[in-house]
């Protein structure tokens, strides 16, 4: 805010990124600044958001700024306080919004507060790039996004902490952006205590030591666990928020396949429902030269799908190498399916085909009909203990 324009003494900063771990204040932070942006800084008929995944997430720093309003003697006399909206005689007004909010068009915001954006995932994007460009009207508009770090699905958030992180080192000059990154370093252990004062700026004020050194005696022995205390309370990327395998173990299997034609395998169909993926995938044991585990699958999605994009990401991709087969109809075409296990069976020895049972019955009888060895295989815990 103490940074000025000379040549019209609007505010130099536009946007702001602030990310650190849980409990260090952020929203209590932030909502100052909101009230701030909402009551005092000038701006006629004035239209601040609070912005989240939901509506409810987007009330926590909505709510907070109105209990400081609600408890100002100097602030309270000059709003009116609603269930979901704080307005101003000039017709300002303050709300929160998500993707699930019945309005999200005809925005011209002058204060943004964008919440968590680490949860935005690719069906919330079309919510972020409304409100990134609404703001062009306005005179000194100020977007706050506030977050905790996330992992590799977290795209919005991926883009914007790494734009942010370059702005910081200096690799990117933008006198309209500001951040402030709070986390350990990439060779830091996360349970190392001295290490925690770099993503916990209030520590031993709002986040106590104690606290976090319960977390990480229990990350010690769970491995999901650990994911949680690094992402949360070391604010550090990681892979997936629930990863049983690590990338640089899967990354193991991505070798090529070798010539696999003629040799023994087992199959495995999951037909799907409706608008739903269903999927065909063999398993070759393993050969005497090799002595691994070799797997080939192929998916199919109807074409009239009414939840998928098939022109975007990823889907596209997977259409177009042939990992994903398009069906004609709205409903899963056991057809295609049926005449991709004939091709197996013609170019390699398949030997069964296990079966997930829902939905399945029709289908499993021509399986049978076909020649076929087919087993039941519900897709629960005691079917795959075994």
């Amino acid at each position: 805010f103490g940074w000025r324009r000379r040549s019209d003494g609007s505010r130099r900063i536009r946007e702001v990124y602030i990310s650190i771990a849980r409990k260090n204040g952020k929203s209590t932070f932030i909502a100052a600044l909101l009230a701030l942006l909402f009551i005092l800084d000038g701006e006629a008929r004035a239209e601040c958001y609070c912005a989240a995944t939901k509506e409810q997430q987007a009330s926590i720093v909505w709510s907070e700024c109105r209990r400081m309003i609600d408890n100002s003697p100097h602030l309270k006399p000059l709003v009116k306080l609603y269930r979901k909206s704080m307005e101003l005689a000039d017709e300002s007004f303050c709300k929160p919004i998500g993707s699930d909010s019945d309005t999200q068009d005809g925005y011209n915001p002058h204060a943004i507060v964008c919440d968590e954006i680490h949860a935005w995932k690719k069906r919330h994007r079309g919510l972020w790039e409304k409100l990134c460009t609404a703001m062009g009207s306005r005179r000194q508009p100020l977007m706050l996004i506030i977050t905790t770090a996330g992992d590799d699905s977290a795209d919005i958030w991926n883009e914007q902490n790494t734009y942010s992180a370059r702005v910081a080192r200096g690799e990117v000059e933008d006198d309209r952006h500001f951040s402030f990154i709070c986390s350990i370093d990439d060779g830091d252990d996360p349970l190392d205590p001295d290490c925690w004062i770099k993503s916990n700026p209030n520590l031993n004020v709002s986040v106590k030591r104690e606290y976090l050194q319960d977390l990480a005696r229990k990350a010690n022995e769970l491995p999901t666990e650990m994911l949680s205390f690094r992402r949360y309370h070391c604010n550090q990327r990681v892979e997936c928020a629930t990863r049983a395998i690590p990338d640089r173990l899967w990354q193991l299997g991505g070798e090529s396949l070798p010539t696999l034609s003629g040799r023994v395998c087992h199959g495995g169909v999951d037909l799907g429902w409706r608008d739903d993926l269903a999927s065909f995938t063999l398993v070759f044991p393993p050969g005497q030269k090799d002595g691994k585990h070799f797997a080939k699958s192929w998916s199919f999605l109807p074409q009239e799908t009414e939840s998928r994009d098939l022109q975007a990401e990823p889907w596209a991709g997977w259409i177009a190498d042939g990992t994903l087969e398009i069906t004609p109809g709205n409903t899963t075409d056991t057809a295609s399916i049926m005449r991709r296990i004939k091709w197996a069976r013609d170019t390699y020895r398949l030997r069964s085909i296990a079966l997930d049972g829902s939905n399945a019955r029709q289908f499993g009888s021509e399986l049978v009909a076909a020649g076929f060895r087919v087993y039941e295989h519900p897709q629960n815990h005691a079917a795959f203990n075994e």
